[in-house]
């Protein structure tokens, strides 16, 4: 899973990149809003984790902006901002989700967890049903997700038991 990290307070910045480098995660960083445009659109993320006060451009105009170029990444907005009406901002920006400082990193880890199941095509969604998945060829066999501790496989749109003998 590879994340975008925008977040303008360098040592939580590297704090954070350092935990979810450990954990399996690919992380760039970027500390203001202008930055964290522009890497955005050129690289394609699993999910985005944003602050809302950024030098430059704050979280809510980034998540407006990047929702406007049809960038669907799932984004977490991650800020000390607590009122309700700032997380009612946050979440019609286009964030997906908002989380508030101080905050557990357990809870922040499950957070993007959910975000990259729930958008990952061809698994289920919290509804159940599949979201589509638009394979790149026609040879495709089986459809391989690597989700940080867990491994889901499916052939033809049933669900298999992998033989742990056969990744070893």
């Amino acid at each position: 899973m590879r994340i975008l990290l925008v977040e303008d307070n360098h040592r939580l910045n590297q704090s954070l990149k350092m935990g979810l480098l450990e954990d399996g995660y690919a992380v760039d960083s970027a500390y203001d809003g202008i930055d964290g445009v522009e890497i955005a659109i050129m690289t394609p993320y699993d999910a985005i984790i944003l602050d809302i006060m950024l030098p430059g451009k704050d979280g809510l105009t980034v998540c407006r902006e990047l929702r406007d170029r049809r960038i669907r990444t799932p984004i977490l907005m991650l800020t000390a901002r607590d009122a309700v009406e700032d997380r009612i901002r946050g979440l019609d920006s286009g964030a997906d989700d908002y989380m508030v400082k101080p905050f557990a990193i357990d809870e922040l880890r499950a957070r993007l967890r959910a975000l990259y199941v729930n958008n990952v095509p061809g698994t289920p969604g919290q509804s159940g049903e599949m979201k589509p998945f638009r394979a790149q060829s026609h040879e495709l066999v089986a459809k391989i997700v690597l989700l940080s501790r867990f491994l889901v496989l499916r052939k033809a749109g049933q669900y298999l038991e992998p033989h742990w003998h056969c990744w070893e």
